[in-house]
């Protein structure tokens, strides 16, 4: 309920108040009717929702009022740090600081228009451009939930297509020309680190962050991967060196 009798001093002046909240932004007053009351309370709640209330004052509890200020609060529960997190909030950043660190109660579809115009005039593909917005996307919908509200109404988003790209892979002899060129200036650490990867098909991070105990037989067991899920490689293993964490000499099956 948003209309309340008017008090003064703790006396009913007869009086009416009304107090709007809708995402960061909040419109309040007093009528002497109480007819004159609702009508402003279903008018202030349409104007906070479409982004209208040009007049509104930003609410000074903790919900917060633009995008960055939302991003600071999902953060670190959306990714806890991970690297992928971080990332992604380079990516909503960057966005904030050219089309706008927009208050959420007026943000609408047409601020992901320009924020897709202002992507594709940076240059960015449209791959890039879908990275981007789901960055964004995760953001905004985790303060959409129904129990935040943060963010009024979500959105809608236009998802670039994208091709599949060039595939890239290495032939055999130019496998064995790079890990023939390692060995050779010394870098035996950075060819073990090639071999596992090629034969594994592993990411960078996944292998890097990888310990001893994960080695399970013929399995390396993936407990953190870029998808969130975890994920099992089939190999066969030996360990042939302490230099590295685990240094795998490593083929398929």
């Amino acid at each position: 309920m948003s209309i309340y009798p008017d008090k003064k001093n703790g006396v009913v002046t007869g009086r009416w108040r009304v107090e709007v909240q809708l995402g960061g932004l909040r419109k309040r007053g007093r009528f002497d009717a109480h007819k004159e009351a609702q009508e402003a309370e279903r008018k202030w709640t349409e104007e906070l929702a479409s982004g209208e209330a040009t007049d509104a004052t930003p609410r000074t509890d903790q919900t917060p009022p633009t995008v960055l200020r939302l991003l600071a609060k999902a953060a670190p529960l959306l990714w806890n740090g991970s690297e992928h997190g971080q990332l992604s909030e380079k990516k909503v950043r960057w966005i904030a600081e050219h089309c706008g660190d927009i208050l959420l109660a007026r943000l609408t579809t047409n601020y992901i228009d320009k924020t897709i115009l202002t992507l594709r005039t940076a240059g960015k593909s449209s791959a890039t451009i879908n990275r981007y917005l789901s960055a964004l996307h995760a953001v905004l919908g985790w303060g959409a939930k129904p129990g935040r509200r943060y963010v009024p109404i979500m959105p809608e988003f236009q998802w670039k297509d994208e091709d599949e790209g060039r595939i890239r892979y290495l032939t055999p002899d130019e496998e064995q020309r790079l890990i023939g060129t390692l060995r050779a200036l010394g870098f035996d650490e950075i060819a073990d680190l090639c071999i596992v990867a090629v034969d594994t098909g592993c990411r960078r991070s996944e292998l890097l962050t990888a310990q001893r105990h994960q080695l399970d037989g013929k399995w390396l067991r993936l407990w953190r991967t870029k998808t969130g899920k975890a994920g099992s490689v089939a190999v066969w293993a030996r360990i042939s060196s302490e230099t590295w964490a685990y240094r795998i000499v490593v083929c398929m099956t």
